[in-house]
């Protein structure tokens, strides 16, 4: 598979047919033609020839909804009162690297939720594989998630809530 991706993108063919197919999205959002075809191609390939098939190749990590193992009703906006999971993922954010991703039931997704599986992350690494920081939003900058990371001596930034007490 690797030598004939490399025999494709080598002699142009494959490039050539991703400029001639007739293939267009509109939103900002979608991916793509490269992508499309590439895993079209890839499917074909593999010997796939249903759409599920297809997706699973792709390996997509979507929100799951209904009546999977764990799923919890929350105040999900999308989808109000169904049974929703929450995936807290933790990665490296200008090498778009994943270190981990945790999934808990749809009521677990505040960053309280989120702090044991973060410092379970750093807990695994060296001191030299540690990140220079932790950042996160204004949830994470709480009091039981600050002291965790100094008595760590993890560098950290998080965002602040504008409340009355920060102000003063």
């Amino acid at each position: 598979m690797t030598f004939f991706s490399e025999f494709l993108a080598t002699t142009g063919v494959y490039s050539s047919w991703v400029d001639s197919c007739p293939l267009t999205y509109t939103s900002p959002n979608a991916p793509s033609k490269q992508d499309i075809l590439g895993t079209w191609l890839l499917a074909i390939l593999a010997g796939h020839n249903r759409y599920a098939h297809i997706t699973g190749l792709r390996d997509d990590i979507k929100p799951m909804f209904g009546k999977q193992s764990g799923a919890e009703v929350s105040d999900n906006p999308h989808k109000p009162g169904r049974p929703s999971h929450a995936l807290h993922t933790y990665w490296v954010g200008n090498l778009r690297l994943v270190l981990d991703v945790v999934v808990c039931p749809g009521k677990e997704h505040s960053a309280a939720k989120a702090r044991p599986g973060l410092i379970g992350v750093l807990e695994k690494l060296t001191p030299q594989q540690r990140p220079a920081l932790v950042r996160g939003d204004c949830g994470f900058g709480n009091e039981p998630f600050i002291a965790e990371l100094e008595e760590r001596a993890q560098p950290y930034l998080f965002k602040l809530r504008q409340s009355v007490g920060v102000k003063k």
